[in-house]
C-alpha cells in the first residue's frame, strides 16, 4: 500500500519588517538632528552658501566676552575721568587763587589761576587717556616702561596739585584749628598769670591781720608800757612798729596790684572771647585771621602788663627784713629793765617766725609756678595751617592725593588683570573657540 501524499511544507516569507530601535528621548533626538544638519552643511556648504543660507555664528567665548567688556570699560573710564578732572580744576583754582590773592585779586591773577588749574586738569585727562588706551595692551619691558612713565606723571601732578587741593578741601578747617590754638594759648597764659596773682591775694588777709595786731600792740605798749616796763617810746614799742611797718606796706602793695589785675582780667577775658568768636564765624578767611590777630595784639599788651606785676621781689625784701629785724643781743643785759626789754623783743621775734615761714612758702610756690612767656602767637594762613595740622587732616590729604594718583592706578591694575585673563583664554593657549 502506498502512503498518501505528504503535506507540502509551508514556504517561509523572505521579507520581514525591520526591527525599530527604541524611541529616542527629546535630548537625544535634538543631538541626532543637530549632527545630521551639521553633516548636510559640511557636504553641501558651497551650494547652500550660493542659495544665501548662512549658518548661525558660534557663541562668543569667554575670552571674547572679557575683551569686549574691557574695551567698553576703557572707553567709559576715559570719559568719566573728565568728572574727576573737573573737580581737580575747581579745587586747584580755589587753592591757587587763594595764594595769588596775596598780591591782590586782580584780573591778571584770576586768569593765571584759571590757566594753571586748566593745565593741571588737562594733564590728568591726558594721563588717563594714554594709560587706559595703551598701557594695558603692552607686555614685558614695554609695559614696565609705560607704567613707570604713567606713575611718574601722576606722581608729579599729585605732588604739585595736592597742596592746592588741600587749600580748597581743608583750608577753612586748618585756619579754624589755628585760631582755636591761638585762643587756647592765650587762655593758658592768662590762667598762669591769674594763678600767680590769686596766690598772692591769699596772703592779703593774713598780712592785714598781722599788721593790725602789731600796730595795736605798738599803741598799747606806747600808752601802758606793759611789756617793757616804761611808757612812751622804747625798744619794744619800736620793734612792734617795725614789724607793722613791714607788713602793712606789703599788704597795700599786694592789694593795689590785685586791683589792677582784676581790672585787666575782664578785659583779657573779653579779648580771648573775640578770638574764639572767629572760630565759629562763617566768612572770608583773611578777614577772620586779621580779626583774630588784632585781638591777639590786645591780649599781648594786657598780659604784658600783668606779667610785669612780679611781687616776688617785694616778698624777698620783706623776708630779708624780717629775718634781720631782731638780731641777738651783743652783750649781756646790765639792768633788770634791759633784761625785761630783751625778753619782750625775743617774744616779738618768735611771733614773727610763723609769718616769715608763710611768706617763704608762698615765695617758693610762686617760683615753682611757670612764668607766662610774653610772645606773639598769631593764627596761620591756610597755606601754613595745612602743613602744621597735617596729622589732624590726614583724610583730606588722602583725598587730595588719591583723586589724582590712587584712583587711576587702581583702575589700571584691574584693566591689565582683566586683559591678561582674556588673552590666556585665546585658542591655542587656553579655551577653544
Amino acid at each position: 500500500m502506498q502512503d498518501g501524499p505528504k503535506p507540502r511544507k509551508k514556504r517561509q516569507a523572505s521579507w520581514q519588517p525591520p526591527v525599530l530601535p527604541p524611541p529616542r528621548s527629546s535630548s537625544s533626538t535634538f543631538r541626532f538632528a543637530k549632527r545630521q544638519m551639521r553633516g548636510i552643511w559640511n557636504r553641501h556648504r558651497e551650494f547652500i552658501i550660493k542659495l544665501g543660507v548662512k549658518a548661525d555664528p558660534p557663541p562668543p567665548t569667554r575670552a571674547q566676552i572679557i575683551l569686549s567688556r574691557v574695551e567698553m570699560r576703557d572707553t567709559i573710564t576715559v570719559i568719566l575721568s573728565l568728572v574727576a578732572a573737573c573737580s581737580t580744576v575747581a579745587l586747584t583754582y580755589n587753592g591757587v587763587s587763594d595764594g595769588l590773592a596775596e598780591a591782590g585779586a586782580t584780573i591778571k591773577t584770576k586768569i593765571e589761576a584759571v590757566l594753571f588749574s586748566s593745565a593741571i586738569g588737562t594733564m590728568c585727562v591726558l594721563a588717563n587717556y594714554h594709560m587706559f588706551g595703551l598701557i594695558d595692551r603692552l607686555r614685558g619691558r614695554y609695559l614696565s616702561t609705560a607704567m613707570l612713565g604713567g606713575v611718574a606723571m601722576l606722581a608729579c601732578i599729585a605732588a604739585i596739585d595736592a597742596p592746592f587741593n588741600m587749600r580748597g578741601l581743608a583750608g577753612g578747617s586748618a585756619v579754624r584749628m589755628s585760631i582755636e590754638d591761638t585762643a587756647q594759648f592765650y587762655e593758658e597764659q592768662a590762667r598762669i598769670v591769674f594763678a600767680r596773682i590769686g596766690m598772692l591775694q591769699q596772703l592779703l588777709p593774713g598780712l592785714r591781720a598781722n599788721a593790725k595786731m602789731y600796730a595795736e600792740r605798738q599803741a598799747h605798749e606806747f600808752n601802758t608800757g606793759a611789756e617793757s616796763g616804761g611808757r612812751g617810746p622804747g625798744k619794744v614799742e619800736t620793734s612792734y612798729g617795725r614789724v607793722a611797718g613791714l607788713l602793712g606796706p606789703l599788704a597795700d602793695h599786694l592789694e593795689k596790684d590785685a586791683g589792677k589785675a582784676e581790672a585787666l582780667q575782664d578785659a583779657i577775658t573779653q579779648t580771648i572771647g573775640e578770638i574764639k568768636r572767629q572760630v565759629y564765624v562763617q566768612g572770608n578767611l583773611r578777614g577772620r585771621i586779621e580779626a583774630a590777630a588784632t585781638s591777639a595784639d590786645k591780649a599781648d599788651v594786657q598780659l604784658g602788663r600783668l606779667a610785669r606785676q612780679d611781687l616776688t621781689v617785694s616778698l624777698k625784701a620783706t623776708l630779708g627784713s624780717l629775718d634781720g629785724l631782731f638780731p641777738p643781743p651783743v652783750s649781756a643785759p646790765r639792768t633788770a629793765l634791759e633784761r625785761r626789754q630783751n625778753e619782750a623783743i625775743a617774744q616779738i621775734a618768735a611771733m614773727t617766725r610763723p609769718i616769715s615761714a608763710g611768706l617763704r612758702e608762698a615765695l617758693a610756690s610762686l617760683q615753682q609756678t611757670p612764668t607766662a612767656p610774653v610772645k606773639a602767637v598769631r593764627p596761620q594762613s591756610a597755606s601754613e595751617a595745612i602743613w602744621t595740622y597735617w596729622r589732624r587732616l590726614i583724610p583730606e590729604w588722602l583725598a587730595a592725593i588719591l583723586v589724582t594718583l590712587g584712583g587711576p592706578l587702581c583702575l589700571l591694575l584691574i584693566q591689565i588683570a582683566a586683559r591678561r585673563e582674556a588673552e590666556s583664554l585665546i585658542p591655542g593657549d587656553g579655551e577653544k573657540r
